[in-house]
């Protein structure tokens, strides 16, 4: 029995397939990151922003999902994103071999609203001490096509005894009190009653694009890692809006030394006037966490 992480860039709207050592018992899907671009080298409003990891199936050795992606602006030729020019890095971490009942790795079908909470998700434990909420997908909505100035996502978890739920936070605005919205955001669980599985979880927060990569320091030296997106999101300066030519975010996890993995991210995106997001790590971000297979 052991953990395994397996992923994939792939362009919006791939099947993917995701074949195991050996039989999956359970696992969760994420992100490690998006790149969603209209394509044609000109920008555009926006009337909707999306990635979801739809379709999920388990079948032996197998885990199946479709990434889907929109960036969408329902004026004037209705433009949607590029599939070539962007992408998607999809993460399915899965436990196999023997069914362990000390673990919970599960993918919520809840959409969360903002400030909201998924319904109640059962733990193997009252006792957790690992327990982390990952970002599987999410949707941001306006009523119409407009400008933007700042959109985010996250997710965090609450546990209460033998059950957790996931909150989640989004949003998008064109600093207009008028402009209406609507986002939720969906996302997965990684939880313990063993403080000793075989692999350790490390958060990391509001890295930027200009921030040199950060370190983590785990107990034990490492086979493997993978990064995987919490909460992100991009604001422009000021108060200023724009129409868009792409909006991303990501998050990376390098082994070095053994023990020590370098994490780098951000939360970007480029408007009109080539204009780009303030670079500020409290508007323009990303945050994840770490997991890392010991050797």
């Amino acid at each position: 029995m052991a953990l395994e992480i397996q992923s994939a860039q792939v362009q919006p709207g791939t099947f993917c397939s995701f074949t195991f050592s050996n039989t999956v018992c359970q696992h969760v899907c994420g992100i490690a990151g998006f790149w969603l671009d209209y394509g044609t080298g000109d920008y555009y409003q926006v009337t909707e922003v999306s990635v979801s990891l739809d379709n999920q199936a388990q079948n032996g050795e197998c885990v199946t999902l479709t990434a889907n992606g929109k960036l969408w602006d329902s004026a004037g030729k209705g433009k949607n994103l590029n599939p070539g020019s962007s992408w998607i890095n999809v993460v399915v971490v899965a436990w196999t071999g023997t069914a362990n009942s000390q673990l919970q790795l599960t993918n919520c079908t809840d959409a969360i609203d903002n400030n909201g909470t998924s319904s109640a998700i059962s733990l193997p434990s009252s006792n957790m001490p690992i327990l982390h909420a990952l970002v599987s997908g999410f949707d941001l909505l306006y009523d119409g096509a407009y400008d933007v100035r700042a959109w985010n996502v996250g997710v965090g978890v609450v546990q209460n005894g033998n059950t957790c739920t996931i909150t989640g936070n989004v949003g998008m605005n064109d600093n207009s009190t008028s402009t209406g919205f609507n986002g939720n955001v969906h996302g997965g669980i990684i939880g313990s009653s063993n403080s000793s599985p075989g692999f350790e979880v490390q958060t990391f927060g509001n890295l930027t694009n200009d921030n040199s990569p950060q370190t983590l320091t785990f107990k034990q030296n490492l086979f493997s890692c993978v990064a995987l997106l919490t909460s992100f999101g991009a604001q422009f300066s000021g108060s200023d809006a724009h129409q868009i030519y792409w909006l991303a975010a990501s998050v990376g996890a390098t082994v070095q030394n053994g023990n020590q993995v370098a994490v780098s991210g951000y939360g970007r995106m480029q408007g009109s006037n080539n204009d780009w997001d303030d670079g500020n790590p409290s508007n323009s971000y990303a945050s994840g966490l770490v997991i890392g297979i010991y050797e």
